[in-house]
């Protein structure tokens, strides 16, 4: 059994969006690291993910990781 879920959080730690066809697409949008001066603690960067329903075009990034071409 194929771990979709897997394979699309693997693909966002390195790409902005991974477009899963006739679905929808998830974007990741870089969030900075911020210092809290009051408190001194500081928040890493990271990245925010949202999904969009019409980014249904297939580019082929996610079943080139699931099967990659040999």
């Amino acid at each position: 059994m194929i771990k979709v879920d897997k394979h699309i959080s693997e693909l966002l730690y390195e790409h902005d969006c991974v477009i899963v066809p006739d679905l929808g697409g998830f974007v990741a949008n870089y969030a900075p690291a911020k210092i809290h001066p009051a408190q001194h603690t500081f928040i890493p960067p990271s990245k925010n993910i949202v999904f969009n329903k019409n980014l249904k075009n297939n580019d082929g990034l996610l079943a080139n990781h699931i099967i990659p071409l040999r």
